[in-house]
């Protein structure tokens, strides 16, 4: 294992992020001047210092190697480490007043896309401009950072049965870009193209530039964090909630099929097997809960579509908009709500949860499963995206989704000891697990804020958080003894 590698990546990763923070101080000193100087220096000396002696101390003449085992450890760390000095600036500035946990917590919260918050709601409109902006940078920086960990280093490492999606990246099959640099800056390029066209979309329609800015990162990070206490509902314009809607949406597609329509493949969204899948399960469950919120609530047929869409997409997305208080629209809309919330969007996607794909691959086992069982002397073959289902395929979905419920089991089991109930605790692991920052009870329901919750527990959620992200197996390889062995 290569650790002097592993800590010289650390110390470029770091030390780049003490560059990023450089972006708000930039604004808040030629345009509003709202920060002491050692509220803006000492997060950037503090982790410009750590992370250039990381990189100094051991950089190396050779060109590092890596092999599986040193790709867990570093993704891992990474995840951790970076966090930690992303936090620095909530803890410094003076007006939040964090403990170092609850600054941990926000930049984790924002890195790993969840949408959890220690700021309470009524004070998310009164932040310092600076404060704001590291907000929506941390989420830009852990939208973009998913997309390629699910595109490059899930399928390398078969995460979860993500070998399926290694010819989709691999330079070898598909000849797709020489260099794995090449790559991520193109997916960098479409992935803020994005972010402009749906900012000056939602600008058209009458929000704010800043709003306007936030919001679009807010939504294709698939973060949900807002800037108005009301969440996306202070934008009374249905203008604007299309545009979030849409916006949401892509940030829940593979970011791979948008750099393949900008080579000229404009025919592969309506190809892909997942991308079909996902949008069907939007439109079917959307259909189905303005149904039942027509039926259950004393909403009209109109409001109806519009909380019936919202929440659908904010959820299957695992964006987390609070839309409106999500267990006044009755049990059994709760109760499909909790359930949606385990989908998640697509693979190489910026959302979490289990990922359409597992779905797709379960259905057709379970479709093979039957016609065995009808034609006994036929032989049936499972197929996706062309390509045969293969056993190891098979066993890694069925340990991802097992160990997926066994982990959500043990966080709701950790925070019943904490005094919470077991709605609360199980809404709670959900959405920490699938990173959706949403759900019910009066932690992370609407208007509610993680900050009156135990130090503890805020811990246990960090780590939740940022085991969710990384897809669960990520982390749980390194305590296994096979992993340290030489």
């Amino acid at each position: 294992m290569n650790l002097q590698t592993i800590l010289f990546i650390c110390g470029i990763f770091i030390s780049t992020l003490s560059f990023i923070m450089i972006i708000p101080l930039i604004f808040d000193f030629f345009f509003f001047n709202t920060l002491s100087v050692w509220e803006c220096l000492l997060p950037i000396l503090v982790t410009s210092f750590v992370g250039f002696l990381l990189f100094f101390a051991n950089k190396t003449k050779e060109r590092p190697q890596f092999n599986s085992s040193d790709t867990f450890l570093l993704t891992t760390s990474l995840w951790i480490i970076v966090p930690f000095f992303a936090g620095l600036p909530f803890y410094f500035n003076k007006a939040l007043n964090f403990p170092f946990i609850d600054a941990w917590f926000e930049a984790v919260s924002a890195l790993t896309t969840t949408g959890f918050t220690i700021i309470k709601p009524a004070n998310s409109q009164s932040l310092p401009i600076c404060i704001t902006m590291w907000r929506f940078i941390l989420c830009y920086i852990g939208g973009m950072g998913m997309i390629l960990m699910g595109i490059i280093i899930f399928p390398a490492l078969r995460i979860g049965g993500m070998s399926l999606f290694r010819k989709e990246s691999s330079e070898k099959d598909e000849k797709f870009f020489p260099r794995i640099s090449q790559v991520a800056s193109r997916f960098a390029l479409v992935y803020t193209l994005a972010m402009v066209c749906c900012a000056i979309l939602l600008k058209l329609t009458g929000v704010n530039t800043v709003d306007s800015i936030c919001h679009t990162i807010s939504a294709i990070s698939t973060s949900g964090f807002s800037t108005y206490s009301n969440s996306i509902l202070e934008f009374t314009n249905i203008w604007s909630e299309i545009v979030l809607v849409i916006a949401m949406i892509l940030g829940g597609t593979p970011l791979l099929l948008f750099v393949k329509i900008w080579e000229n493949n404009l025919g592969i969204l309506l190809k892909d097997q997942q991308f079909k899948g996902y949008i069907k399960t939007l439109i079917y469950f959307s259909i189905i809960v303005i149904v039942l919120i027509w039926i259950k609530t004393n909403n009209s047929f109109i409001e109806s579509i519009r909380y019936g869409i919202l929440n659908t997409v904010s959820i299957i997305t695992t964006t987390g908009f609070c839309v409106n208080d999500l267990s006044s629209l009755g049990a059994g809309v709760t109760a499909l709500f909790f359930l949606i919330s385990l989908i998640g969007g697509c693979t190489g996607s910026a959302s979490g949860g289990i990922k359409i794909f597992r779905f797709q691959i379960i259905i057709e086992l379970i479709k093979i499963h039957i016609m065995q069982l009808c034609r006994p002397q036929n032989l049936f073959i499972p197929i996706y995206k062309d390509q045969k289902i293969t056993d190891q395929i098979i066993l890694s979905v069925y340990t991802f989704i097992t160990l997926y419920f066994f982990s959500i089991s043990i966080i709701t089991f950790i925070l019943s000891l904490f005094n919470f109930d077991l709605l609360t605790s199980l809404s709670t692991a959900t959405a920490t697990i699938g990173n959706i920052g949403i759900g019910f009870g009066k932690i992370i329901g609407q208007n509610a804020s993680i900050s009156s919750i135990p130090w503890g527990a805020k811990i246990v959620l960090i780590f939740g958080m940022i085991f969710g992200r990384l897809e669960l197996l990520t982390v749980l390889a390194l305590f296994t003894s096979s992993f340290w062995r030489k």
